[in-house]
């Protein structure tokens, strides 16, 4: 069992050398909310802390999520557990990576006769700066849209989102 252990240890070192990386990020940003429903719109900016992970499926390919968040506003303040999932595709360099993230969620629930649907996409461009130790900075900017219908009551809202902060992992 030992020799299996020390086996996979190595190989995902060696996979993931100069590529994604298994990480758990802090991070902190600002966000630009515009709302719109038939007619009526408002906007708000958000000052956003976040921890997410990525976990890598292919040494250029993962599934990044952001597991908790906060977005503080002049009038509101939003908490958020998982609040998102989605694939991240870096370009791997020996000291800075760009990299690609897209996210996706549908909610549908139903009770009482009455429904609840909410369709979310987002797309965004970062860059990592890759170190020899287990810490890394990055930086990442990105869009979405959202489309919510509650009641028969529908809902648009447009996102823009800039963040950054450090991806902690246990391999170099």
């Amino acid at each position: 069992m030992k020799r299996y252990i020390i086996t996979a240890a190595l190989v995902t070192c060696i996979g993931f050398s100069y590529g994604l990386r298994p990480s758990f990020d802090v991070n902190a940003g600002w966000q630009y909310l515009h709302i719109s429903s038939h007619g009526a719109s408002a906007t708000g900016n958000f000052a956003v802390i976040g921890i997410g992970t990525t976990a890598p499926y292919f040494r250029y390919m993962g599934l990044s999520a952001s597991v908790f968040g906060i977005a503080l506003g002049e009038d509101q303040t939003s908490l958020g557990v998982a609040g998102r999932i989605g694939f991240i595709e870096m370009i791997p360099t020996k000291y800075v990576s760009p990299y690609f993230v897209q996210n996706v969620m549908l909610d549908f629930s139903t009770s009482g006769g009455d429904s609840y649907t909410n369709l979310f996409l987002e797309g965004g461009l970062g860059i990592e700066f890759l170190t020899s130790y287990y810490v890394s900075p990055f930086i990442e900017g990105s869009f979405g849209w959202e489309h919510s219908d509650l009641f028969g009551f529908s809902l648009n809202t447009i996102g823009i989102s800039v963040r950054g902060g450090v991806k902690f992992s246990w391999i170099k």
